[in-house]
């Protein structure tokens, strides 16, 4: 009898205030049915993870240690982790390419791309690029500096981890979606977090990455946050529809799902008060799990930071 191959993965993504981490158990075939979360967790750090951290001596060693301690505590010895970071620390980039290009020329392709949407020397950077599809002639162009990742490398060696892949949010929210929700091939799609400072809108059609736009918050939403949100994300998502030319018998995405980060309302409640059929997106909505996690996946199932850490161990 073949034995049956299983591997366990970590996804670690990092809120405003706490770091939050999904376990995985996959057999061999990348299934659904094959595919199990193992584990929840969340801490808040003695000093939270933030982009001045970065810049801070003893920062990796404080968020390292306090992962390590989590895993111990929880008996999880899982080793392969892999990171998924804010948008604000990454650049994430749609752009043509010959598929005739060489590895060498694609890298150079890239390198100049990249070189475009930033005001450093593209050198102070990494980065790396995920294909559209299998006939589409664009590809996802990400890209972090460098001074990023050694942070990520050197809180793992803290913590005891081996990083595999260092990403950024959206592209996990991605696989994460795509895993538990299966999109037809032309079907419109918008993901929008909602978070207490900002809107992300990531858009999709099929499965194919369209694009991506964000929307800062400002103090005149705080008196009546749902209905104001609800408004913006209407009027955004129509002038998203038309710029992207999507359709030309329809006037509105097919499917619009809604998660959030950190606000005190929760996804239900947007649900409930919109004019519009909106979807939570529910990063457990077909993904098995123990049942011990039962009335945790309960409470989390519109959170995005989980939403992220599950899409980090999807591939």
């Amino acid at each position: 009898m073949a034995k049956i191959t299983k591997s366990r993965r970590l996804g670690v993504s990092f809120g405003s205030e706490d770091l939050f981490l999904v376990e995985t158990l996959k057999t061999a075939e990348e299934t659904v049915k094959n595919f199990k979360v193992t584990a929840l967790l969340n801490v808040t750090p003695d000093i939270p993870f933030s982009v001045d951290m970065l810049t801070q001596e003893s920062g990796a060693k404080i968020i390292g240690s306090e992962l390590k301690n989590l895993l111990i505590h929880n008996n999880i010895t899982t080793k392969n982790a892999s990171i998924s970071l804010d948008l604000s620390l990454g650049n994430v980039i749609k752009i043509p390419y010959s598929r005739e290009l060489s590895e060498k020329e694609l890298s150079t392709h890239l390198s100049w791309e990249l070189q475009q949407y930033i005001d450093d020397n593209v050198a102070e950077y990494a980065y790396d690029y995920y294909k559209i599809g299998k006939s589409s002639s664009e590809l996802l162009l990400v890209g972090t500096r460098k001074k990023v990742l050694e942070f990520f490398r050197e809180m793992s060696r803290h913590a005891g981890i081996d990083l595999q892949v260092v990403t950024i949010d959206l592209i996990s929210a991605v696989n994460t979606f795509e895993v538990n929700y299966k999109p037809y091939p032309n079907e419109n799609i918008a993901l929008v977090e909602i978070g207490e400072q900002k809107l992300v809108f990531t858009l999709l059609q099929g499965s194919s990455f369209l694009g991506y736009h964000y929307l800062f918050l400002d103090d005149s939403v705080q008196n009546d946050f749902i209905n104001s949100v609800l408004e913006l994300i209407t009027i955004n998502l129509k002038t998203l529809f038309n710029d992207y030319e999507l359709s030309a018998d329809k006037n509105q995405f097919d499917r619009v799902f809604l998660y959030r980060t950190n606000t005190k309302y929760s996804v239900t409640q947007f649900i409930e008060a919109a004019d519009q059929e909106l979807y939570m997106f529910n990063p457990f909505e077909l993904v098995r799990f123990d049942k011990s996690l039962q009335n945790k996946v309960n409470q989390l199932a519109d959170n995005s930071e989980y939403v992220e850490a599950l899409g980090l161990t999807v591939n």
